[in-house]
């Protein structure tokens, strides 16, 4: 039986997995849509496509994870490319902002480009989110941990914790 904590943490990573399925076949739809109507910037709608397929990916081998290694390494490698295609995607992106702000003609329609737009934002709140949250759960484990080593272990054998 689970526990709260368990419970809770399960809760959120399926609904986690459940926002990433909906932006990933949202990315694909739209990028499919329309891969051409953005002449200004044709990579725009193949950063989505493939941005969407690989995400996709992740959340179809996510449970194989605890089965085996190679699917930890695959997921490792797919994110650091995601890493370099969301780099990529942010200058084919945001090169285009100020013209789009100005009312210029960018060569892509505009619900792709608003879309793509926002699509970054969300990746690049969430990247920080995990950061932040990652970096809270190691200070205030490392924290736990000590206090438990203090009252735990032998005085003897206290430097060794």
């Amino acid at each position: 039986m689970l526990d709260a904590r368990e419970a809770g943490s399960l809760v959120c990573q399926i609904l986690g997995l459940l926002i990433w399925l909906g932006l990933s076949i949202a990315m694909i739809t739209m990028g499919a849509l329309y891969l051409h109507n953005c002449s200004g910037e044709p990579n725009i709608p193949i950063y989505l496509i493939v941005a969407g397929v690989f995400i996709l990916v992740l959340i179809i081998t996510y449970p194989l994870k605890t089965v085996s290694l190679k699917f930890a390494t695959l997921d490792g490698i797919i994110g650091l490319f995601l890493f370099a295609w969301l780099i990529a995607g942010s200058v084919w992106v945001f090169r285009n902002y100020q013209d789009y702000l100005a009312g210029r003609d960018i060569g892509c329609d505009h619900r792709l480009y608003l879309f793509a737009f926002w699509i970054l934002i969300v990746q690049y709140i969430f990247m920080g989110l995990t950061i932040i949250s990652s970096v809270l759960y190691c200070v205030f484990c490392g924290i736990s941990s000590l206090k438990e080593c203090a009252t735990q272990c032998p005085p003897v054998r206290r430097q060794e914790c």
